[in-house]
């Protein structure tokens, strides 16, 4: 269950929860019905002051996170040592700033996957300088270690896009990011550093016609389901009581009082009819706009169309090469990205249609044709066990 850093109350309706060492927070929910929860968190930062006269004298527990791979490259200790002495950094506050600018300022954002080797970490720092928000979480995390700095690298999610017609965000599984903490012992915090590129942490932004009809349709299937859907308990009895207090005053009324309310029975239906009116528009509004979104405009609108084209399952590529793989004995684990489980697949057709899953999926694009005709080719193949 997500929420900003330092979560400290939830608010939702939960079989069990559980917080780990970590503070992430698992609860188990009801499966039949969707979850809505509130979390409250304690965003306070310590001031630069306190967090720059930090001595880092950790505590035993912190040992973990001082830990560095039996087998490190040592250019890896040399090159962080010349980065914080260059910046003139006299503080370990300011020298983990100083390691966060480097690689910002000196590396490229990729999804492709192209540090490897015997140590992808020597190889993304040394020779390739290219990696998604991964290389760099990792990259930031084992350099400041070999200073006897105490980090942890966190998984999580970017804000998203603001959506100013719902008041709300936008969070796509396309904005899933990883960073960087360091503990602070003095004052007993972590503190976020993220040496990510500035093109690994922008969420796409939508714009024109189909983005703003698109951010209506948002905000509308939010309001419906926070006032219909997601009406809570004491909304329900606030409106029970106030129902049955309007007829126990009608009962005590007079006969006239009848023959009144009968008489504006029709005025008392029509607003209730134009808002029943309004709200079968507001579903076809948002049913048409995501199959708009889904489809483009041409398909989108022709709503009696079953066939399901290229778009319709415009990833569905990716699930027919986890099932060819899984034919040959090759089954991707829970725990495995996507390029993981491609390189110990040892195929270049999976790695390949890899490449393009992660740029679709994530990066939103859409297929072309040519793409098209490579991916089936390349799932022909693997089908009949071929390797080009």
């Amino acid at each position: 269950m997500f929420a900003a850093p330092r979560a400290v109350a939830l608010q939702a309706e939960l079989r069990t929860i559980n917080v780990d060492s970590e503070g992430a927070i698992q609860g188990a929910f009801h499966t039949d019905r969707r979850l809505v929860y509130k979390a409250f968190s304690d965003m306070a930062q310590p001031s630069l002051n306190l967090l720059r006269a930090d001595r880092m004298q950790y505590p035993a527990e912190s040992a973990r996170y001082l830990k560095l791979p039996d087998h490190i490259d040592a250019r890896i200790g040399t090159l962080t040592r010349d980065v914080i002495q260059k910046s003139g950094a006299k503080t370990w506050y300011d020298a983990s700033r100083a390691v966060e600018s480097y690689l910002r300022e000196n590396f490229g954002y990729t999804l492709e996957m192209k540090a490897g080797g015997a140590d992808p970490l020597a190889d993304f720092l040394f020779n390739v300088k290219q990696g998604h928000c991964e290389y760099f979480a990792t990259a930031m995390s084992v350099m400041l270690r070999t200073q006897g700095l105490a980090t942890r690298v966190v998984n999580g999610f970017l804000p998203g896009e603001y959506n100013q017609a719902a008041g709300a965000f936008t969070v796509r599984q396309s904005d899933a990011h990883s960073w960087v903490e360091v503990y602070f012992p003095q004052t007993n915090s972590w503190v976020t550093f993220d040496p990510t590129p500035a093109a690994g942490r922008t969420t796409r932004e939508r714009t024109g016609l189909a983005g703003a009809l698109s951010k209506y349709s948002e905000a509308l299937e939010l309001m419906w389901f926070q006032y219909v859907v997601g009406y809570d308990k004491d909304e329900q009895r606030s409106l029970v009581t106030s129902l049955r207090k309007k007829l126990l005053e009608f009962q005590r009324g007079s006969f006239n009082k009848v023959e009144q309310a009968r008489a504006a029975a029709p005025r008392m239906l029509r607003p209730i009819l134009i808002a029943a009116g309004s709200l079968i528009g507001l579903l076809a509004f948002v049913f048409l706009t995501r199959r708009v979104q889904r489809f483009g405009w041409r398909k989108g609108l022709r709503v009696w169309q079953t066939a399901v084209d290229d778009q319709t399952t415009r990833v569905e590529f990716y699930n027919q090469l986890l099932k060819a793989l899984e034919k040959q004995g090759v089954k991707r684990e829970a725990y495995q990205t996507p390029l993981e489980f491609a390189a110990v697949s040892r195929s270049n057709d999976a790695a390949a249609i890899t490449m393009i899953y992660n740029r679709v999926r994530f990066g939103n694009e859409r297929l072309t044709a040519t793409e098209q005709s490579e991916i089936e080719s390349a799932l022909r193949r693997l089908e009949k066990g071929i390797e080009p």
